[in-house]
Order: C-alpha cells, then structure tokens, then sequence
C-alpha cells in the first residue's frame, strides 16, 4: 500500500484547524465567564458589551456576538 504525502499534509490540516477551533471556543468560554458579571448582556440581540481598562488607562469597549 502506498502512503500519499498529500494525505497526510491533508489529516495534519484538519486536525490542527479542529483543535485551534476547539482551543477558540474555551476561549470565549472563559471571557464570557470572566466578565459577564461585569458586562451587559443584551440577550434580544445576542451580544454581550463590556468595557476593559486598559493598563494606560484608557478603556476600550469589547463585544461577543452569539
């Protein structure tokens, strides 16, 4: 049986993208969990609002779509 390299460049692909995607939604698990006591959630149009200080004081406004 013949192993073809295009196969294997092919399951390496999928397998990274599945787990980037796996890694991004526990992400946003967590910066959901983190500031959803702080945030406003506006659950008619499904995005939660939240404000951030930044280090330098300034603070800057971060929303997550559902």
């Amino acid at each position: 049986m013949l192993h073809s390299p295009n196969k294997n460049i092919l399951q390496n692909f999928l397998y990274l993208h599945n787990l980037i995607e796996k890694l991004t939604k526990i992400y946003l698990e967590v910066l959901l969990f983190m500031f959803v006591q702080k945030g406003q959630f506006l659950e008619e149009t499904g995005i939660l609002l939240f404000v951030r200080k930044m280090g330098n004081g300034q603070k800057m406004l971060i929303w997550l779509v559902f």
